[in-house]
């Protein structure tokens, strides 16, 4: 399943937890997970290949950046990913 690309934003961590109004504790429930693609400039579909490899259980990608050169288009951000308890 690809990650819903509304969902990846350029603003980062603090600015994101501000805005939903979150204390800094709420935070500890997700891991911190980069998410790194490079393609071919050619590739018209950055951002689609991006979301393709935003992991499982996701809940926002902050921190999305990406640049463009003659032969590669690279993008990164980070992904606050739910953690999972393991049921006792």
């Amino acid at each position: 399943m690809v990650f819903d690309i509304e969902k990846i934003l350029t603003v980062g961590l603090r600015d994101w937890a501000d805005t939903k109004r979150l204390p800094p504790a709420a935070l500890d429930d997700y891991e911190l997970v980069g998410v790194h693609v490079e393609v071919l400039t050619t590739n018209d579909d950055l951002i689609g290949v991006f979301a393709g490899r935003v992991p499982e259980n996701t809940k926002i990608v902050v921190g999305y950046r990406a640049s463009v050169s003659e032969k590669y288009a690279v993008a990164s951000g980070t992904a606050l990913v739910s953690k999972v308890f393991p049921e006792v």
